[in-house]
């Protein structure tokens, strides 16, 4: 592999990233300016000139598939040696479970679902939203290395708020942890403690592991939370050969308990630290790269917006509606209208802050006419390990459960992805029991990840969902004011997080972005006026173009569009909480809500109002299995709903 060759494309900031001698390095890098690629193309670099072996680099992504595609983008590039790459949580479990095995220890049971456990081990009476509540809490305080009896002070501190009082979650948390300890289990954070406390207090261990991984790279590390740091910092030692790349006005996890400060502040920590800044994005226009400085600009964000290589496009276009029918009915005219044999459905996407606003677009545009497919944070059918075992069952066709136990194998068991693969398998047998192997893995791959035959649809998706990737035409919908800034963020730096989002939603797009909001929106039943976003103030200072809604489209049947769009879970209390119950329970398993239960189960429980486990288990698309994990929840939201109780 010719070092030079690796340099080819790159541009000029590029390049002095890839090949300057500093350790370590950080690199800035706003959105479409290649970060991903300046961090393959570093490693490639270095290991073609012979500075670095391959089978001692480690490198830290935030995904699975991020760390596939990041081994893809290596081998493209003639780099065929297999480098450790993986998320803090994967590799983390490997190498503990490695040294238990080695000293002759019983590897404790990965926990890969949390709020189960709370509600049975920790606080069997508290509703399902004061469990996801506490998981929550506690998730944010582990990722801050913040301890039970420090978690009432943190909390204040930092402006959290949940359903009970902080001391409350601080009890509660406690017990979490003496539980896990009873029962020999670990979460997912417990990896990161244990790996980051078995290299700081054993030195042979710690020898073994900064031999390994003498030369690190961390990809998205705006993204990066204290607890991921610290076990960085292990890894590292005394050592400088470290690489980091991230966007901080791309960090959006602050709610999870990222702390895109420790990538502002990197230098304080690592003195000697130098810092590139890429200063060109090859996505988006200049107009759209200068709306998005103009949302950072309004926040009072530092204004670090790099210039664009893009030939000119049309405005970014600012767009007032009557009402969220009058959104959605403009989105949907401009869409077809520019919809043809350059522009295919694919070509457009419609972001939104909510999962709630993506299931109106859905039925909106669908009675429009507009195709489209709802994007997933993650699918579960791209997850490797899954897609070995998905592989091999599409050549049985024995019935399914038995030919899971010669699908999967000892090592991928306890994987979370696969833990999750086999729980829906359980459900397909519950729902059909004559299901095999290959007719499951059809059916997998239809349900759990984007089928090609469904690409050419307008792409669904939250703002959080679609990070990471572009589209040529991208529509923001709901920002306003209560909504991108949420009601919820008071604080300086909950506000700045929100604009931040807003910078990525825009920065989506490569060629147009049309950002929307409605006077009047009515929420949960209730018409409610609305005032745009303040991250907004700037744009009729740019040459943003402001539509009043005059143009809907005539031949849109307005009455019947509205009864489709508004005939959303939030107008039945019930069905609203059972909504917010099951998509809870989806994002905990990080896979999609109708994986857990459908829609039409879930009117079906609301209507029909069982009381027992076993009436709830006789309604279509629930079953026994689900009947018993489900129904101390299910039963819960229902008594609270019932209005004798």
């Amino acid at each position: 592999m010719d070092p030079d060759a690796v340099l080819g494309g790159l541009d000029d900031a590029q390049r002095v990233a890839v090949t300057s001698p500093a350790m370590p390095l950080a690199v800035i890098a706003p959105a479409g300016s290649g970060k991903t690629r300046v961090l393959t193309a570093r490693i490639a670099h270095r290991v073609a000139a012979g500075d670095i072996e391959p089978d001692h680099i480690l490198c830290v992504t935030f995904t699975r598939k991020a760390a596939s595609e990041l081994q893809g983008r290596l081998r493209a590039l003639g780099l065929h040696e297999t480098i450790e790459a993986g998320t803090f949580h994967g590799v983390a479990w490997r190498l503990l479970k490695d040294r238990w095995a080695g000293s002759g220890r019983t590897a404790p049971q990965l926990l890969d679902q949390v709020r189960p456990f709370l509600r049975d081990q920790v606080a069997p009476d508290a509703s399902p939203g004061d469990i996801a509540d506490l998981a929550g809490e506690i998730a944010w305080a582990r990722a801050r290395l913040i301890r039970p009896d420090g978690y009432a002070e943190a909390a204040q501190a930092a402006g959290r708020r949940s359903r009970r009082p902080s001391g409350w979650i601080a009890e509660r948390f406690g017990a979490f942890e003496t539980a896990k300890t009873r029962r020999h289990v670990v979460d997912f954070d417990d990896l990161l403690a244990a790996c980051a406390s078995a290299i700081d207090g054993d030195p042979t261990f710690a020898a073994a592991q900064r031999w390994r991984f003498r030369h690190l790279f961390v990809d998205e590390f705006q993204d990066v939370n204290p607890l991921q740091f610290a076990l960085l910092e292990a890894w590292r030692g005394d050592r400088w050969d470290a690489f980091v790349v991230g966007d901080p006005h791309q960090s959006i996890y602050g709610w999870n308990g990222a702390d895109p400060s420790l990538l502002e502040t990197l230098g304080d920590r690592w003195p000697a630290l130098e810092t590139v800044h890429l200063d060109r994005t090859h996505r988006s226009t200049p107009q759209i790269t200068a709306a998005a400085a103009d949302v950072i600009r309004s926040a009072g964000l530092p204004d670090r917006h790099p210039v664009s290589t893009g030939a000119a496009g049309p405005p970014a276009r600012l767009r007032a509606h009557r009402d969220e029918v009058g959104e959605i009915t403009a989105v949907a005219t401009d869409i077809r209208r520019r919809r043809g044999p350059d522009a295919p459905w694919s070509s457009f996407a419609v972001l939104a802050r909510t999962h709630d606003q993506i299931t109106s677009l859905e039925r909106g545009l669908g009675a429009s006419g507009v195709p489209t497919v709802i994007r997933r944070q993650s699918t579960l059918a791209a997850d490797p390990e899954v897609r070995r075992i998905l592989f091999r069952l599409g050549r049985d066709d024995r019935p399914l459960l038995t030919a899971l136990g010669d699908a999967v194998t000892d090592d991928q068991r306890g994987i979370e992805a696969v833990t999750e693969i086999l729980d829906i398998a359980e459900q397909r047998v519950e729902d059909e029991s004559s299901i095999t192997g290959r007719e499951f893995t059809g059916w997998a791959f239809a349900r759990l990840s984007d089928r090609p035959e469904r690409l050419d649809a307008v792409t669904l998706s939250t703002i959080h969902a679609a990070k990471g990737l572009e589209w040529p035409v991208v529509h923001v919908v709901g920002v306003e004011d209560g909504s991108i800034p949420h009601v919820s963020a008071r604080r300086r730096a909950a506000r700045d997080e929100e604009a931040r989002l807003l910078y990525v939603a825009i920065t989506r797009a490569s060629v147009e972005v049309h950002v929307h909001w409605a006077r009047t929106r009515t929420i949960k039943g209730v018409v409610r006026e609305r005032q745009r976003s303040p991250f907004l103030a700037r744009f009729d200072e740019t040459a943003a173009h402001r539509d009043d809604d005059v143009t809907e489209d005539p031949h849109a049947h307005l009455d019947a569009l509205r009864s489709v769009v508004r005939a959303n879970p939030g107008d039945d209390p019930l069905t609203a909480a059972l909504h917010d119950w099951r998509d809870g329970r989806a994002r905990a398993a990080r896979t999609a809500p109708e994986v857990v239960l459908s829609d039409e189960t879930l009117h079906a429980i609301a209507e029909r109002r069982p009381d027992s486990e076993e009436a709830i288990a006789s309604i279509p698309g629930i079953g026994v299995s689900r009947a018993r994990r489900f129904a101390p929840e299910v039963l819960a939201i229902l008594e609270r709903s019932d209005p004798v109780s």
